[in-house]
C-alpha cells in the first residue's frame, strides 16, 4: 500500500529468464563451426582457403561465448529466435566455402551443426521450422552462386542436395528426441496425477488397485500384481493385482506362496534392487515358473521399501517377450516410491487413529471409544450393561513400589480381565485404575441378577495374587453397575448418564468397604446429586472465602491454666447453613482441595494466636500459648508441607516452639518409614508433632518410638467410658504410663465432667481438652476466655 493514498504497490514484472534456449542456441554455434572446421581441414584439397573457414568458425565462437556467458539470458525470445535464424547464413557461407574448396559433398558434415537445434526448442514444429528454413537458404544461396557462375551448377546441386539431407537427418533426430520427451512427460504427468489421489486415498484397497493400474499405464504389460511382504512366515501375499484383456488366469487377493530362491520375488526381495526379465524360458537364473501362470514370459519387479526392509513388490508382467529397460524399471520403482510414501501416510494416520482411541499402557480401548460405543449402542436403542471396576488403594502400590511396578501391574490387571470376558463383553480403560465393561443384558430383576453376577465374577479374576518384581501382591476392586433401559435422551448424553450411575454406584460400594459391589438405583441419584452439589459448593466457597476458624482451649488440669488452643475449621454456607468437617473435609481431600485449605488454616491460626501471644497470653510458668492444628493424611504426603510450616513460623510471629501438628494414629501405621520421615522434617522446620485419637489404632505401642513425638491425646472414646469400662481404665492407665516414659506429654481429649476430670487426674494425665473445659469458640470469643481463664502467678 501507498503511504496515505491507498493505492496498490504494483509489483514489477520479472525479467525473462531464457537461460536454457540462449546456452542451447550458444552451443549451435559453438559446437557446428568448430565440427565443421576440422572435418574441412581433413577433407579439403590442398590450397583450399582454409584462412577464411577458420575465421568464419571464430565468428561463430564469439557469439556462442557471448550466449554461453549468460549475457543475454535476459533478453527476450524473439531475438534470441533472431540470433538462431542466423544459422542459416553461417551455413550458407560454409557451404560457399566448401563449395569453392573443391568439396561438394561437404553437407553430410552439417549433421553435428544440426544437432543442437534439438536442444535448442522441444517444440517439434518449431524444430521442423528451423531445420527447414536452414535447407530452405542454403539451397537458395547456393543456387544463386551457381546463376551469378560464382560456382558450377553440378557443384551446387550435389551440395544442396547434401544440405537438405543433412535438414531432414535433423528433422528426424528432433522428432524422436520429441517423442522421448513426450514419453517422459506423460510419465511424469501419469506419476504426479497418481500421487496427487495417493495423498488424500485412505482406503488401501482402492490405493493398491489404483497402483496397479498406473503401473500398467506406464509400463506395457498384461498384468500388474502388489505383494506384500510377510517376513515372520516368507511369504509373500497378493494385495492388489489388474490385468488385460489377454492376461491369463490371476491370483486372487489374498493369495499367498513362500518366497522361495530361484523365483524373481525372492531375488528382488534378497537385493533390494529392481529386476527386468526378457524372456524367463531362457533365463538361466529362474528356472521355477510363476506359480498361478506358466505362461508368463517378460517382467519388471521392483521393491516396495518400507520402514525395515521392503514392504512388498510391485510386477508387471507380460505373456510375450518384451525387451523391458532399465527406463521402464526406474519408472516402476518411482511409483513404488510414491506407493510407499502413500502407505506409510495411511500407517500415521491408522496409528493416530488408533491412539486417539485406545490406552497405550494395557493396549485396551480407552475412555472415549467407550463413551462412542455407548453412544453408538444407545441410539440403536440397544443400551447395554455397564459394569466399572475400581481398583482399591491402588495409590497404595505406585507410593510404596514406584510407578513403573504400577504400570506393570495394572497391565497385568488388564490381561485377567480380558481372560474373564465372554463373547459380546468389550472391556475399556478408562481411568488411571479404572476399567468398564459393556455387555448385553435382559431389562428387569433378571437382568440387575445378570449384571451383579458380572461384576463379581469380573472383581474375583483378580483373587490370585499379581507377581509384582518377586513379591505376591493381592488386588480388590469395588465394582459399580449400570443396568441398561430405554434411553430418551441424546445418545452422548445417554452414554455419560449410564457412566455416571455406574460410578455413583462404585462409589456407595466403597463406602460398603474393599472389594464390594454395588447395582445403580433410583436412590443413587439423589445421592450422586448431593455429593456433586456439595463438591461444587466447596469449589465455591474456597473461592468466596466462607471458611472461618473456632478455637477449643487446652489447660493444665490442676491450675486451670490455659495451655494452649486447637484450630478448628468451620464452613458456614449461605445456602447449607454450618456444613460439619466430618462431612466436607473427605470431599476436599478427594477433591485435592485440602492442601490449599489446610494451608489457609495454619497461616490464619499462627497469625491469630501470634497476636494473642504479643497480647500477653501466657501459658503456666509464663511458657508460650500453644497453637495446635490438624494435619489431612493428603497433607502430610505433600512434599511441600515442611516449607510452608517454616515460612509461616517465620512471618506469622508465633513464638517459636510453641506450633504443634496433630496426625491421627492410623495416618501413621499405613507406611510407617514414609511417615516417619515426614514427621521428622516436620519437627526440623520447627513444629511439635502430636498424635491424635490415641489408642484407636493397632500395634501403636510397638511402633511409637519410631516417631519424633511430643505428645499423644487420648481419645475421647476412652475417657468417656472411664469408670464404667474397666478396658477403657486400663488403656489410659497404659498410655499415661507409657508416655511417661517415653518423656511425651499426654491430653485427654473429651473430658465433659468433674468425674472425668479427677479420674484422668488419678492416671496422672494434667492436660485436659473437652466440654467440660470449653467448646470450640471463634477467635475474639475465645481471646475473652483466655483473657478471664487463671493466669500463672
Amino acid at each position: 500500500m501507498g503511504e496515505g493514498d491507498g493505492s496498490v504497490a504494483r509489483v514489477p514484472p520479472a525479467p525473462p529468464d531464457h537461460r536454457g534456449f540462449a546456452r542451447a542456441v550458444g552451443w549451435l554455434y559453438a559446437a557446428g563451426p568448430t565440427t565443421y572446421v576440422v572435418w574441412s581441414a581433413l577433407s579439403r584439397s590442398p590450397g583450399s582457403d582454409l584462412v577464411a573457414d577458420v575465421a568464419l568458425a571464430v565468428m561463430a565462437v564469439l557469439l556462442a561465448a557471448v550466449l554461453l556467458s549468460g549475457r543475454l539470458d535476459r533478453a527476450s525470445r524473439g531475438l534470441l529466435e533472431r540470433i538462431l535464424l542466423v544459422y542459416p547464413a553461417v551455413l550458407a557461407a560454409s557451404a560457399y566455402a566448401g563449395v569453392r574448396g573443391g568439396a561438394p559433398w561437404f553437407g553430410f558434415g552439417f549433421v553435428p551443426w544440426g544437432v543442437p537445434v534439438a536442444f535448442a526448442t522441444v517444440e517439434r514444429a518449431r524444430a521442423w521450422v528451423h531445420a527447414g528454413w536452414s535447407s530452405l537458404c542454403a539451397t537458395v544461396g547456393l543456387l544463386a552462386l551457381a546463376v551469378v557462375g560464382a560456382v558450377r551448377w553440378s557443384d551446387a546441386v550435389s551440395s544442396a542436395a547434401a544440405v537438405d539431407a543433412s535438414a531432414v537427418a535433423l528433422a528426424v533426430l528432433t522428432g524422436w528426441l520429441h517423442r522421448r520427451e513426450t514419453e517422459r512427460a506423460t510419465q511424469q504427468r501419469v506419476l504426479a496425477e497418481f500421487g496427487r489421489r495417493a495423498l488424500v486415498e485412505t482406503d488401501l484397497a482402492r490405493l493398491f488397485e489404483d497402483a496397479m493400474a498406473t503401473a500398467l499405464e506406464l509400463v506395457p504389460g498384461e498384468l500388474g500384481m502388489l505383494l506384500e511382504h510377510r517376513r515372520d512366515e516368507a511369504l509373500v501375499r497378493v494385495a492388489a493385482s489388474v490385468r488385460s484383456e489377454r492376461a491369463g488366469s490371476v491370483p486372487p487377493v489374498g493369495f499367498t506362496y513362500p518366497v522361495a530362491p530361484g523365483r524373481p520375488s525372492w531375488h528382488v526381495l534378497e537385493s533390494g534392487e529392481p529386476l527386468v526379465v526378457s524372456d524367463r524360458t531362457t533365463d538361466p537364473r529362474f528356472p521355477t515358473p510363476p506359480p498361478w501362470d506358466e505362461a508368463l514370459v517378460s517382467a519388471i519387479v521392483v521393491p516396495v521399501p518400507g520402514s525395515d526392509g521392503p514392504w512388498g513388490l510391485l510386477r508387471v508382467h507380460s505373456h510375450v517377450r518384451r525387451e523391458y529397460t532399465s527406463e521402464e524399471a526406474a519408472v516402476l520403482t518411482g511409483l513404488a516410491n510414491l506407493l510407499a510414501a502413500a502407505l506409510e501416510r495411511v500407517r500415521i494416520v491408522e496409528r493416530s487413529a488408533h491412539a486417539a482411541l485406545h490406552d497405550a499402557l494395557t493396549g485396551l480401548p480407552n475412555r472415549r471409544w467407550a463413551m462412542e460405543e455407548l453412544a453408538a449402542r444407545t441410539a440403536r436403542d440397544d443400551a447395554p450393561c455397564v459394569v466399572l471396576l475400581d481398583v482399591d488403594d491402588f495409590k497404595d502400590v505406585n507410593d510404596a513400589f514406584g510407578a513403573g511396578s504400577g504400570d506393570s501391574l495394572l497391565g497385568a490387571a488388564a490381561q485377567r480381565l480380558s481372560r474373564a470376558l465372554q463373547p459380546g463383553e468389550s472391556l475399556a480403560r478408562v481411568d488411571g485404575d479404572a476399567f468398564v465393561v459393556l455387555a448385553t443384558v435382559p431389562q428387569g430383576p433378571e437382568g440387575e441378577r445378570e449384571g451383579l453376577a458380572l461384576a463379581s465374577r469380573l472383581r474375583d479374576a483378580w483373587l490370585e495374587p499379581f507377581d509384582l518384581g518377586g513379591r505376591k501382591h493381592y488386588l480388590t476392586a469395588c465394582a459399580g453397575v449400570a443396568l441398561p433401559r430405554r434411553m430418551t435422551s441424546a445418545p452422548d448424553e445417554a452414554a455419560a448418564l449410564l457412566l455416571g450411575e455406574a460410578a455413583a454406584a462404585i462409589a456407595r460400594a466403597k463406602q460398603r468397604g474393599r472389594g464390594q459391589v454395588a447395582a445403580y438405583d433410583a436412590g443413587m441419584r439423589a445421592w450422586s446429586v448431593a455429593r456433586v452439589g456439595l463438591e461444587d459448593d466447596l469449589r465455591r466457597a474456597m473461592r468466596n472465602g466462607e471458611f472461618s476458624l473456632d478455637f477449643q482451649p487446652v489447660v493444665d488440669g490442676p491450675s486451670g491454666i490455659p495451655v494452649g488452643v486447637e484450630a478448628l475449621l468451620r464452613w458456614h454456607s449461605p445456602t447449607r447453613g454450618t456444613v460439619g468437617p466430618t462431612e466436607f473435609i473427605p470431599v476436599a481431600e478427594r477433591l485435592g482441595l485440602i492442601v490449599p485449605l489446610g494451608a489457609w488454616v495454619l497461616g490464619e491460626a499462627s497469625r491469630t494466636v501470634a497476636s494473642w501471644q504479643r497480647a500477653g497470653i501466657e501459658g503456666p510458668d509464663g511458657a508460650p500459648l500453644r497453637l495446635a492444628v490438624n494435619l489431612s493424611p493428603v497433607q502430610l504426603d505433600d512434599p511441600d508441607l515442611p516449607r510452608l510450616v517454616a515460612s509461616v513460623l517465620d512471618t506469622s510471629g508465633l513464638a517459636p516452639g510453641s506450633l504443634g501438628l496433630e496426625v491421627t494414629e492410623g495416618v501413621l501405621l499405613d507406611d510407617i518409614e514414609s511417615a516417619a520421615a515426614a514427621l521428622t522434617a516436620l519437627g526440623d522446620a520447627g513444629a511439635h508433632i502430636l498424635l491424635d485419637d490415641f489408642g484407636t489404632g493397632h500395634s501403636s505401642l510397638a511402633y511409637l518410638h519410631r516417631f519424633p513425638l511430643q505428645a499423644v491425646k487420648i481419645d475421647a472414646s476412652f475417657v468417656a467410658r472411664l469408670g464404667n469400662d474397666p478396658a477403657a481404665e486400663a488403656i489410659v492407665a497404659a498410655v499415661a504410663q507409657m508416655a511417661r516414659t517415653l518423656g511425651l506429654e499426654v491430653v485427654a481429649e473429651g473430658v465433659e465432667d468433674a468425674s472425668q476430670r479427677a479420674q484422668v487426674a488419678a492416671h496422672g494425665v494434667t492436660r485436659l481438652q473437652g466440654f467440660g473445659i470449653a467448646r470450640p469458640m471463634p477467635g475474639d470469643v475465645t481471646l475473652d476466655w483466655l483473657a478471664a481463664a487463671p493466669r500463672p502467678v
